[in-house]
C-alpha cells in the first residue's frame, strides 16, 4: 500500500486493479499511471468514483490494467496529484479470459468437442496460459432437450468417463475432449464458474455435428480428412490452413520472417511505408515517443525545464497541488516529518510554542499530566 496524502491510500491487487480511497471531492479526478521510470505513456485508469462518506470518495478500477510478472512500482496520478503504488505480481482476472468452442461431434459411441484457451500476453518474455480443463464447466444438451454436466461441483453419472488431450500452441492451448456415450449430444457448452456469469458471460457454446462416413479424402469437406472411415476435422498446425484435405503452411504468422520493412498482415508479408513522425522498429511503424518530461517539436524530442513546483505529466508542465502537511521535493508531494515541538503550516515545518507547563507532543501542545500520560501510554 501506499500512502499519498494523510488520509488518502492507494491499494494495489493482484487481479491488475487498484483501490484509492480517502480522496475529497475537490481533489478526486481522471486516473492516469505509468510503470515507475519507464518511457511509456501514461495509460488512462478506467474505473469509477464513488462517495461512501461525507466528502470522501473511493476509487475502484477496473482489473487486468496493472499487469506484471513481478511487483512492480507505478506512478499514479490522480487530477493533479502524483505519487508511487506498489503492485504485486498479476495472478488472473475473469477479465482476460478468452476461450471459445471449435467444434463437436459424434463418431460411432464417442463424442468428441474442441475448444480453446488464447493465452493472455503479461510483457514481452511472459504470458499466462490456461492449463486446467477440468476447472471448467462442461454442459452436453441431447436431441432430447436433456443435459448433462462435468463440473468440479457438479458431476452427471452418465458424464464421468472423460479424456484430454491438450495440443500447446504459441498463442494458445488447444484442447480435445472425447467422452464414451450412447447420448445423441447436439450441443456442447464450455463455462467457467468462477466468474460473475453477468458481467464477464464465460460461456461459450457450439451446435454438434454429425461426422458423415467415408472410403477417401475427397468424401470429405476440404478442412476434413478420412480417419477410420469417417470423416473428421483436420488438426493443422498453429501456422497452418486445411485445404483440399491437406495442411499448408501460411506465408506468414509473424511479422520476424518477413523482410525488416515488411509486417505479417492477414499471414502474408506485405510491405511499410512509415509517416514523417514514425520510425521503423521491429518490422512495425512506431511513433516517435518522447518521454513524459518532453514534447515532441521538429521531428525531436526536446526536454521540458519544469519548475520546482511542476512536475511533467503528457509532456507538459504542470503546477503541483500539495496538501498543507506536504512539501515540495523533486517535482513532487512528499509528507512532511514534522518533530515533536513543530506544527505543519504553509508547507512547513514550524515551531510550536507552548505556554507555561505545557509540552509539545506530536505537534500540539497538552499540559503536564496529559502529557506524561500520553508517553507512558506510549511506552
Amino acid at each position: 500500500m501506499s500512502t499519498f496524502s494523510y488520509a488518502a491510500s492507494i491499494k494495489c491487487n493482484d487481479d491488475g486493479s487498484i483501490l484509492i480511497t480517502g480522496v475529497s471531492g475537490k481533489s478526486k479526478g481522471l486516473v492516469s499511471a505509468r510503470k515507475k521510470s519507464s518511457k511509456d505513456p501514461y495509460f488512462k485508469v478506467d474505473g469509477t468514483w464513488t462517495e461512501y462518506e461525507d466528502n470522501k470518495f473511493r476509487f475502484r478500477s477496473e482489473e487486468a490494467l496493472f499487469v506484471s510478472s513481478k511487483p512492480t512500482r507505478y506512478t499514479v496520478v490522480i487530477g493533479r496529484r502524483k505519487s508511487t503504488a506498489k503492485c504485486p505480481a498479476f495472478k488472473f482476472s475473469c477479465r482476460i479470459f478468452n476461450m471459445s468452442v471449435d467444434y463437436c461431434y459424434k463418431r460411432n459411441d464417442t463424442f468428441y468437442a474442441k475448444f480453446t484457451a488464447n493465452n493472455f500476453k503479461i510483457d514481452k518474455d511472459n504470458s499466462l496460459r490456461f492449463n486446467q480443463p477440468y476447472t471448467l464447466r462442461y454442459d452436453a444438451e441431447t436431441k432430447e432437450k436433456k443435459t448433462y454436466t462435468h463440473a468440479p461441483d457438479i458431476l452427471s453419472k452418465e458424464f464421468n468417463e472423460t479424456d484430454m488431450v491438450v495440443r500447446q500452441f504459441k498463442t494458445k492451448n488447444r484442447f480435445i475432449m472425447s467422452w464414451e456415450t450412447p447420448l445423441n449430444v447436439s450441443r456442447f457448452i464450455v463455462s467457467y464458474d468462477g466468474c460473475e456469469r453477468a458481467k464477464y458471460n464465460l460461456r461459450e457454446r457450439a451446435n454438434c455435428i454429425e461426422m458423415p462416413s467415408c472410403d477417401r479424402n475427397e468424401d470429405c469437406f476440404t478442412d476434413e480428412i478420412c480417419e477410420e472411415g469417417t470423416c473428421s476435422k483436420s488438426e493443422c498446425d498453429e501456422c497452418q490452413y486445411p485445404m483440399n484435405n491437406t495442411c499448408y503452411d501460411y506465408e506468414c504468422c509473424e511479422s520476424s520472417v518477413c523482410k525488416e520493412d515488411e509486417e505479417c498482415s492477414e499471414n502474408k508479408c506485405i510491405s511499410l511505408e512509415c509517416k514523417e513522425d514514425e520510425q521503423l522498429v521491429e518490422h512495425e511503424c512506431i511513433s516517435l515517443e518522447c518521454e513524459d518530461d518532453e514534447y515532441l517539436g521538429e521531428h525531436e524530442c526536446i526536454k521540458l525545464e519544469c519548475k520546482e513546483d511542476e512536475f511533467a505529466f503528457e509532456h507538459e508542465c504542470v503546477k503541483l497541488e500539495c496538501y498543507e502537511n506536504e512539501q515540495i521535493l523533486d517535482h513532487e508531494c512528499v509528507e512532511l516529518e514534522c518533530e515533536d515541538n513543530e506544527f505543519t503550516e504553509g508547507n512547513e515545518c514550524k515551531p510550536l510554542k507552548c505556554g507555561f507547563l505545557k509540552k509539545a507532543y506530536k505537534g500540539k501542545c497538552f499540559g503536564w499530566f496529559s502529557y506524561l500520560g500520553k508517553i507512558f501510554k506510549k511506552g
